[in-house]
C-alpha cells in the first residue's frame, strides 16, 4: 500500500513494507547535541553538568529565540497541539503542552506523554501547562542571537 500525504510538510513520510511509520525531517534529520543549551539561572546553576552537550544560555537569548519560534508557528497554516503528562504519579506529574507543525512530531509526543482523560484535559489544561514545547523545526535558528551557534537550536528553560 502506497502512502500519499495531503500535507506538504509530510511529503517524505511513508509507511515501510513492515507497516512501520517512517518520517524524514529534512535537513535537520538526526540529533543535534551540540545545539542544545539550557538557561543558566541561579537556582539550577550547580545542578547541571555544564559542558559540550549542556551549554549555558542567557535568559534574554532564550526569550528572543522562543519569540521567533512562536512567531513562526503563528504563520503556519496548521499547528498540532498535544497535551499530556510527564510522570505517571498524579502528585508528581508535570503538564506538558507541545505545539508543532509536523504530524509525526505530534504523533511522537502523543506516544511519549501520558494521555489525559477528557476530564483531566478540561480540569488540568484549561488554564495552560507547566511546560511548553514550541517545535519550529523547519525554521532556521538565528546564529546571531547570543548563545545560538548555528541553524539548529534546542533550548530549555526550566
Amino acid at each position: 500500500m502506497q502512502y500519499t500525504p495531503a500535507d506538504p510538510f509530510t511529503k517524505h513520510n511513508t509507511i515501510a513494507s513492515s507497516g512501520a511509520f517512517v518520517a524524514y525531517s529534512g535537513l535537520k534529520t538526526g540529533r543535534s547535541p551540540s545545539a542544545k543549551s539550557i538557561v543558566n539561572d541561579p537556582i539550577r546553576q550547580n545542578d547541571i553538568a555544564w559542558g559540550d552537550v549542556n551549554r549555558p544560555m542567557r535568559a534574554e537569548s532564550f526569550q528572543v529565540l522562543s519569540g521567533l519560534a512562536k512567531s513562526y508557528l503563528n504563520t503556519r497554516r496548521k499547528v498540532y497541539v498535544v497535551d499530556g503528562y510527564a510522570g505517571w504519579c498524579p502528585e508528581d506529574r508535570i503538564k506538558i503542552r507541545v505545539m508543532c507543525t509536523r504530524s509525526y512530531h505530534a504523533l511522537f509526543m502523543t506516544n511519549m506523554l501520558i494521555k489525559p482523560t477528557a476530564e483531566e484535559l478540561e480540569r488540568d489544561f484549561s488554564d495552560g501547562a507547566d511546560y511548553y514545547i514550541f517545535n519550529a523545526g523547519e525554521f532556521m535558528a538565528n546564529k546571531y542571537i547570543p548563545d545560538v551557534t548555528g541553524d539548529v537550536a534546542v533550548s530549555l528553560n526550566f
